[in-house]
């Protein structure tokens, strides 16, 4: 066949061999850079047989030269067992050849490396150190690990207005991890003014490029109407395309909304699947959110046993939602020896990593002194902390403190705008509290049409199937009793006194022994709602 009729690949295949056969006389007489053109002939197989064996055995001799890309190639033979024995001290040392001579992606790894353990000592420091040689020459990836470093103070002093930066460069160049991150600081005003749009903005670029974190994270915006309108099916479908794909936190998320029926129908089952799903990758929140369900019996059988050896292996991992419930295992001598002090301990290694039911928990030890010293300031400073972050029972405990004084001076208009926030989260005892301040004009201007509203809110029954509060329900007899707010109605306030007693409420109990129906104050004797009237 004459060369006239030889195909594109034959060719090219010719054009290998003549090249492979070009480097094998001078690599053989020691040119280093011969050395690594047949290496790279063995390695993809171009006019030879692919031999990475060969190719290794090239490349350390042109390392030992002081050939710093062979010294890079070689670094990564022995990171992945390329042609030799895999050894991370072996993939360590030519990789540092390589980088004291200025090779980026050395700098790079061998950063990699040092912030691992990985065949060297772990070393924070160092790793920040490579990290800015290689950012600084315009690695993409040493780039968005800087930023890490700076905003997380490993190695480093935390900035975060220069980890911004550098997360930017790395996302204006489309490294997704830093987009989503960059997202998270525009999210939190962390290095950047807090800015919910461009959070989103930078979610969805993320999710664009296939970030699985970047998909949650935009789920997470429509779930909760972060630089967007709240839309829990869109949510959904952000949380289905990351969980799908195995992201253990698009699963748990995704559990979390069919535990809840969040744009979704709610199905225990199909949240168990999951949460299993997340647990099955030795995910802690997966496995904290499946003891959870052993616990209640949601989906599963109910078994304490399953759920407290869940709690355990989570919060030994360290996730602080498994924190609290080892933590209340400890407290409530579930399958353990019940202990007060250890409870507290995890209750605190939870607070201590910002985890707001953690906080909450170690509050109300400090109120009570159990397993820590009775301290109700200690106390109240973590119920706030608790409750600047959103959590209901927070901030109906910080709401608490500020009205009775507990280790904070009385303040009825703060406690009434933190009762009302835990009460808009559905929290029974916040909304009972806000209608007594409605009632008695605690804080708030006196609107007995209000206190009805709130007290009827926290007397019904939970969609989740939470019990209606029996202090609203006799607060809440008493408006209909005498028509305080509502139009008065006898049969209305028998029901609600007799929903009480079921509970065994002792002041229902007695007001309903001594019911009278011509007993009741009257709005048109005149006869006004006392600023007590309500418990």
């Amino acid at each position: 066949m004459g060369d006239d009729n030889l195909s594109f690949d034959e060719i090219k295949m010719e054009a290998h061999r003549l090249e492979a056969a070009h480097y094998q006389t001078p690599a053989s007489k020691g040119d280093a850079v011969a050395q690594v053109g047949l290496a790279l002939c063995f390695q993809n197989g171009w006019g030879v047989d692919v031999d990475l064996s060969a190719a290794a055995r090239w490349l350390h001799k042109a390392a030992e030269q002081g050939h710093a890309m062979a010294q890079t190639a070689l670094g990564s033979c022995y990171d992945k067992g390329a042609g030799v024995d895999a050894d991370m001290a072996e993939a360590a040392r030519w990789h540092l050849a390589a980088a004291e001579q200025g090779v980026p992606q050395s700098q790079y790894q061998y950063g990699v490396y040092c912030e691992l353990g990985q065949g060297v000592p772990e070393n924070p420091s160092e790793a920040a150190f490579w990290y800015t040689k290689a950012a600084e020459q315009g690695q993409l990836c040493a780039q968005y690990n800087l930023g890490r470093c700076l905003q997380s103070a490993a190695g480093v002093e935390r900035n975060p207005t220069k980890a911004v930066d550098w997360l930017e460069r790395a996302a204006k160049q489309g490294h997704p991890a830093a987009q989503n991150d960059l997202g998270h600081c525009y999210e939190v005003g962390s290095g950047v003014h807090k800015s919910p749009k461009d959070a989103i903005k930078w979610y969805r670029i993320s999710a664009q490029n296939k970030s699985l974190k970047g998909k949650t994270n935009l789920g997470r915006c429509y779930h909760y109407g972060i630089g967007v309108e709240v839309d829990l099916p869109e949510a959904v479908k952000h949380y289905q395309e990351a969980a799908a794909q195995g992201f253990a936190l698009a699963q748990n998320k995704l559990g979390m909304c069919y535990r809840h029926g969040w744009g979704v129908d709610k199905s225990h089952d199909a949240a168990v699947r999951w949460f299993v799903a997340a647990a099955d990758q030795n995910d802690p929140l997966g496995q904290a959110n499946l003891g959870h369900c052993y616990e209640k019996g949601w989906g599963v059988t109910q078994s304490l046993d399953q759920a407290v050896s869940l709690y355990q292996r989570s919060a030994e991992m360290g996730e602080r939602k498994g924190q609290v419930y080892w933590g209340r295992c400890h407290e409530n001598g579930w399958k353990v020896t019940q202990n007060d002090h250890v409870a507290s301990w995890w209750y605190r290694a939870s607070a201590d990593q910002g985890f707001p039911e953690g906080q909450n928990a170690l509050g109300e030890r400090y109120e009570h002194g159990k397993g820590v010293g009775h301290d109700v300031e200690e106390a109240a400073r973590w119920y706030r902390v608790a409750a600047e972050q959103g959590l209901a029972s927070g901030q109906d405990n910080y709401a608490r403190c500020l009205e009775t004084g507990l280790g904070v001076p009385v303040d009825h208009q703060a406690a009434a705008h933190w009762y009302l926030k835990a009460a808009n989260q559905d929290n029974q005892h916040a909304q009972n509290a806000v209608g007594r301040f409605y009632g008695g004009g605690k804080g708030v201007a006196k609107d007995l049409g209000t206190a009805a509203s709130w007290f009827k809110k926290a007397a019904t029954d939970s969609a989740e199937g939470e019990t209606g509060s029996p202090y609203a329900q006799v607060n809440l007899s008493l408006c209909y009793r005498h028509g305080w707010g509502v139009a008065q109605d006898d049969e209305q306030s028998m029901h609600w006194l007799t929903r009480a007693k079921e509970q065994g409420h002792a002041d229902a109990i007695m007001r309903l022994a001594r019911w009278n129906p011509d007993s009741r104050n009257s709005t048109s004797t005149g006869v006004s709602c006392p600023e007590d009237a309500f418990q």
